[in-house]
């Protein structure tokens, strides 16, 4: 009973607050209007939205000024202060960019046939007079022989076809004369193009006889020789060496061009503990097994394969020299000096050194 009594009492007083606020000005207070529960547990902001009313009574809050419009004397007045106008003042012609310089003149046209005629070139340095020998290649001792050049002071041919000019001779002896081939580099330059290169070991004579013309009629008045040389064979490579190595180890040396295997060994010196030692060319079996098969013939063939006929001492220091006088088989000339190796054999078998710990005390057990 006294729950319902409650309940009635604040209806009542909720009743009469409503009433209070009509009458008081026609809407409520958001302040005094109950909030409904927030649904995010009370976090956040809340906002209450009401209907709006305009205020009364402020439109003529702010005095409007007075104005009195000026007459036409007093206008004049003012005029009079400006500064006078300029007619056309704004008008301004059209920029225009500057303009582009004349276009080039063209030069003299000249008509040229295509391809030109052929005639042989004009000598830059000598023009007449005598034929000369400008510089020639290669001269002395050379590595490896490159192609044989010459250069004359005259045009020696016409310009045309290689295949032609080759035909036609040349003015040049080469002694002796490796396969290849003359060819002309313009018309007063002279190639020689051996097939592959010059053969080694071999020195050569080059000979431009007295008398020889040019194709604007120059002579050779005196002969103009020189010589150049390819070098003799040398070891590039030779195993074994140091050691310690076997009693009957397969000696093994490479070369720097085609040699003959019976011909260098007869000129190879090896001695083992001070004493000469007899040699013998391996078998082709040996030579295979060890890596190096042997090709059909000796031509071509830059390595050489060999071995004592009989075990070398043990213990013992092995010397090996190659020449002098080694032969080659592309050229006559032979080595002038000799090239030496070395290599040790195995000593007898014994014991060095034996141990039953790292200390220097063995402790029974």
């Amino acid at each position: 009973m006294r729950t319902k009594r409650l309940l009635a009492v604040v209806m009542l007083v909720l009743l009469a607050s409503a009433w209070m606020l009509r009458e008081a000005g026609g809407r409520p207070n958001p302040r005094t209007i109950p909030r409904p529960p927030t649904t995010n547990g009370g976090a956040g902001l809340d906002y209450t939205l009401s209907e709006g009313s305009p205020q009364r009574g402020r439109e003529d809050a702010v005095p409007r000024a007075t104005a009195t419009p000026l007459s036409a004397e007093d206008l004049q007045k003012v005029l009079k202060r400006l500064p006078p106008l300029k007619d056309g003042g704004e008008q301004k012609p059209f920029a225009l960019r500057e303009k582009s310089l004349p276009a080039p003149r063209p030069g003299r046209t000249v008509p040229l046939a295509f391809p030109p005629p052929q005639k042989p070139d004009a000598a830059p340095s000598v023009t007449g007079g005598p034929l000369q020998v400008l510089r020639f290649s290669p001269e002395g001792d050379v590595p490896i022989g490159p192609p044989l050049s010459i250069t004359f002071s005259q045009p020696m041919v016409a310009v045309t076809a290689h295949a032609d000019l080759a035909a036609q001779g040349v003015p040049v002896r080469l002694t002796p004369a490796p396969e290849g081939a003359w060819r002309w580099v313009g018309t007063r330059t002279l190639l020689f193009a051996p097939k592959g290169r010059f053969p080694m070991a071999t020195e050569y004579r080059v000979e431009i006889p007295a008398g020889a013309k040019s194709a604007t009629g120059g002579v050779l008045e005196k002969a103009v020789t020189w010589t150049f040389r390819t070098p003799p064979p040398e070891v590039t490579s030779f195993a074994p060496q140091s050691g310690p190595v076997a009693l009957n180890p397969l000696m093994v040396a490479g070369f720097d061009q085609a040699i003959d295997p019976a011909a260098v060994l007869a000129t190879v010196k090896v001695s083992a503990g001070g004493q000469p030692v007899a040699l013998r060319l391996a078998t082709p079996e040996e030579a295979e097994k060890a890596g190096h098969p042997r090709p059909e013939g000796v031509e071509g063939q830059r390595w050489l394969a060999f071995r004592a006929t009989a075990p070398l001492p043990a213990d013992s220091a092995v010397n090996v020299a190659f020449g002098p006088g080694t032969p080659s088989a592309e050229g006559s000339r032979k080595t002038a000096q000799a090239q030496a190796f070395s290599f040790r054999t195995f000593g007898p078998f014994r014991v060095r050194e034996y141990r039953c710990g790292y200390g220097e005390e063995c402790p029974p057990g």
